[in-house]
């Protein structure tokens, strides 16, 4: 869980900052155009009550454009769900066993700082120990994730190498996709918020819960 709160520290900005390939999103099955207010995470199915944010105009569904944002924001939510809740542990004293590596040394000699040293509490300071080594592990890991190992171009299709089941009912996969949205827009501004308290280097208390 500490290294789930590592990732984010540098990740949760943005996890294009790996993007190997220029490739253009899959074209949608449907061919029938679909209006921006029904797209999942949109109108009322985002912020209930307000206009839908489209500076870019973006015509709907079946806009390359909105699909190449909308995997971006699939990615980067799921980043900070990752990082939030890799705090959280942090902050409940659950940490991995042991000490990180500190250099590419193979096999794994655990010759850095323990995992319990590290975020807790969540502050620059406590990060501080990492190693250039131990971040470039980070770096690398989330690299090879996302471009290699489980790859996703398309936001309606699962990544290779994920099995998990895709519902058969449009409006059950509709229902997911808004709550994986809602919860992946709310873990991104959790984080901004929780960086934010530790840059002041004020409290030593992670914020709002504990």
């Amino acid at each position: 869980m500490k290294f789930a709160a590592a990732i984010a520290v540098f990740g949760a900005a943005s996890a294009d900052a790996f993007t190997l390939s220029t490739s253009t999103p899959k074209v949608a099955r449907s061919s029938m155009k679909m209006s921006i207010e029904d797209a999942p995470g949109a109108g009322k199915y985002g912020l209930p009550g307000f206009p839908t944010f489209n500076p870019f105009n973006l015509e709907g569904e079946d806009d390359p454009k909105f699909k190449e944002y909308r995997l971006k924001e699939l990615k980067n939510g799921r980043l900070a769900m990752l990082g939030v809740s890799g705090a959280a542990f942090n902050a409940a004293g659950i940490h991995l066993p042991g000490n990180i590596n500190a250099n590419f040394d193979l096999p794994f000699k655990g010759d850095g700082p323990s995992f319990a040293d590290i975020g807790t509490p969540f502050s620059l300071d406590t990060f501080g120990p990492i190693p250039v080594t131990g971040w470039a592990q980070v770096f690398l890991f989330m690299a090879l994730m996302d471009q290699f190992f489980y790859k996703q171009e398309d936001a309606d299709e699962c990544a290779q190498g994920i099995t998990y089941g895709k519902p058969e009912d449009p409006e059950e996969y509709k229902d997911l996709r808004n709550k994986e949205l809602n919860n992946g827009r709310l873990a991104m501004v959790s984080f901004l918020a929780l960086a934010a308290h530790a840059g002041t280097g004020k409290y030593e208390n992670w914020p709002y819960i504990f």
